[in-house]
């Protein structure tokens, strides 16, 4: 995962990219523990609608992984099937962690 690169591709620089990932960490790790309480409440709908959230923001930021993972749980939620639910959300949160790793080696302004 390139920071810089991905930067580019969006027409930013390194210090906006990486403003705009806090921002996007953040808000994916509140609609997480959102997406858990949902899925304890068996809503497959509000799933849905946080997988669509996170699948969004990631794919605009050009983190594919981890949109096409949201993706895979918004559509199953789409089917009112939650049964692999909680192993999605974890993959969410392992993907999360990574970026976050990777943020960490770039200072923030």
């Amino acid at each position: 995962m390139h920071f810089q690169e991905l930067a580019h591709s969006l027409g930013l620089e390194l210090d906006e990219f990486t403003a705009l990932v806090a921002l996007f960490l953040e808000t994916s790790r509140a609609d997480l523990d959102r997406l858990v309480t949902a899925l304890e409440n068996a809503d497959a709908d509000r799933v849905k609608e946080l997988a669509h959230s996170i699948k969004g923001s990631a794919g605009n930021l050009g983190f594919s992984d981890l949109a096409n993972e949201a993706r895979q749980l918004e559509m199953n939620a789409r089917n009112s099937n939650l049964s692999n639910a909680m192993g999605l959300i974890q993959i969410l949160s392992e993907k999360l962690d990574l970026i976050d790793q990777v943020l960490s080696t770039y200072p923030i302004l």
